[in-house]
């Protein structure tokens, strides 16, 4: 895995079509996965269904669901800790401050000219990290109101993960 930190090289690099075509699934699935409320044991079951959904991988993922800033389920698999712990966090702060996924920032960053191996011109390149597997709680209204991170695999991977979790979460809920 590698940290993406991005910095405007002054040229543009449009998205291929893979990249494009991913961005907008981002977008789609950041509309589809939104909340009438959400309380603190519906994320904690959004949890267990991202323990499950991780143990079953061939190296288990760790798993962090946050209301706001306040942690209520995490759960890291025997071989995972700091390293995990320091993405999870980043893929946090990145949905907090953008209010999107983190593979949604990563593509719009790579689609503005941004290039990876440099660094956000106004935020602590070391606090926020560019790669799938955060995804942003939010309301029907849009107010974003905590987050779902992984981490432990591709950052592809990572991502589907989560959506396969919140896929399986409103499913029950029909």
């Amino acid at each position: 895995m590698e940290f993406y930190y991005f910095k405007n090289t002054g040229s543009a690099q449009m998205l291929d079509h893979a990249q494009n075509a991913q961005l907008l699934l981002c977008k789609e699935q950041e509309a589809k996965y939104r909340f009438e409320e959400l309380r603190q044991q519906d994320i904690c079951q959004i949890g267990e269904y991202l323990k499950e959904i991780s143990m079953k991988q061939e190296k288990p993922v760790a798993v962090e669901a946050a209301l706001g800033n306040f942690v209520v389920f995490r759960f890291y698999p025997e071989g995972r800790g700091i390293y995990e712990e320091t993405w999870i966090s980043g893929k946090r702060n990145t949905v907090t401050a953008f209010g999107i996924s983190s593979k949604h920032a990563m593509l719009k960053m790579i689609d503005k000219g941004l290039k990876p191996g440099h660094s956000f011109s106004d935020l602590d390149p070391g606090r926020f990290v560019l790669s799938g597997g955060g995804f942003p709680l939010k309301l029907k209204n849009g107010l974003l109101v905590g987050s779902l991170c992984v981490s432990g695999l591709h950052n592809d991977v990572d991502h589907n993960l989560v959506i396969e979790a919140l896929d399986r979460y409103f499913q029950q809920m029909k």
